[in-house]
């Protein structure tokens, strides 16, 4: 199996891809009239299914890490999971009935989670990229991010940022997947 350095360069790689891709789409659908059409024929399960992938990827990344790595789960990085294991369901149920309201459940969810996310990375990214000597909140408890092996990757990338990846693709997801619904 690969390092724990390996595989969170891996992963980093992964999640920049992840999120390149939704800003690539985001803005190709704003410019370009063809492709807003392509989008709006897809089949609508394709937005579900497309939420539920990505969300499982991320889950079994998360329980490598927490399982394989030892990697410490603060309360704060919990809080991120149980949203997007809340996505994950949403969008299998929303694909298997065919929902095709769906989309407002997960981009709902998303939204929430990135703003957690987002205040996470907030602290990460003084104390780890700005090298400030900023206690994180997940600190008091005694499970700590800092405790980590896996710090920064690319000199900025860390666990928060991999899960701000994940939540802003699924918020783009969902709102194609409004759009197509219209």
């Amino acid at each position: 199996m690969l390092s724990v350095n390996n595989f969170s360069y891996l992963v980093s790689a992964g999640c920049l891809i992840l999120l390149i891709i939704s800003f690539m789409i985001l803005i190709t659908y704003a410019l370009n009239r063809n492709f807003r059409n392509f989008v709006r024929d897809f089949d609508y399960n394709i937005f579900s299914q497309s939420s539920f992938v990505i969300t499982l990827i991320s889950i079994i990344g998360a329980l490598i890490y927490q399982e394989y790595y030892d990697t410490p789960v603060c309360p704060m990085c919990w809080q991120q999971r149980m949203i997007i294991y809340a996505i994950l369901i949403v969008s299998l149920v929303g694909s298997l009935a065919k929902d095709k309201m769906n989309y407002i459940y997960t981009g709902a969810l998303a939204i929430f989670g990135l703003y957690l996310a987002s205040e996470h990375y907030y602290y990460h990214f003084i104390k780890y990229v700005l090298k400030d000597e900023l206690s994180l909140p997940c600190d008091v408890t005694g499970v700590s991010c800092s405790e980590s092996a896996i710090g920064v990757i690319f000199g900025f990338i860390t666990i928060p940022f991999m899960s701000i990846c994940v939540f802003v693709s699924i918020i783009v997801i969902a709102f194609l997947a409004y759009k197509n619904s219209k």
